[in-house]
């Protein structure tokens, strides 16, 4: 892996040296509130939430590897604060990213700046009624 600069505030080993760049190879998807989506739906968990600061996994942005995957974690979020209205997709060419739950298709991409992301994602699917995909 090229050596990379990452942001002062990541924890040591972070990303971890088996996250590999995507290289416009991995199609992945997002939850996001804002259709287009906006810089403030790739906020890093550890950026948001102080308790989370030291987990490497938290300074990355969660994603997943199918539509059926995120749909699936979507449907058990119905009806709380951290529900998404919309999934956005995106062909990922920049930063690390890593298969961190095989079983959720759960894939965590580090960036180097998360704040102009969201121009490489798109909606593909909506629900702002809260009861089903569209």
């Amino acid at each position: 892996m090229p050596v990379r600069s990452w942001p002062d505030d990541f924890p040591p080993a972070c990303p971890p040296e088996d996250a590999t760049p995507p290289n416009g190879q991995v199609r992945a998807y997002r939850g996001v509130h804002n259709n287009p989506p906006s810089a403030t739906d790739f906020v890093p968990l550890a950026r948001s939430n102080p308790e989370k600061r030291g987990d490497c996994q938290a300074y990355g942005l969660s994603l997943f590897a199918s539509l059926e995957d995120i749909e699936r974690v979507r449907g058990r979020l119905r009806r709380t604060e951290t529900y998404w209205e919309h999934i956005a997709m995106a062909t990922l060419t920049e930063g690390v990213s890593k298969l961190t739950n095989i079983k959720r298709g759960h894939i965590t991409w580090w960036v180097l700046d998360p704040s102009q992301v969201h121009v490489s994602f798109a909606v593909v699917d909506s629900d702002e009624d809260g009861k089903g995909s569209s």
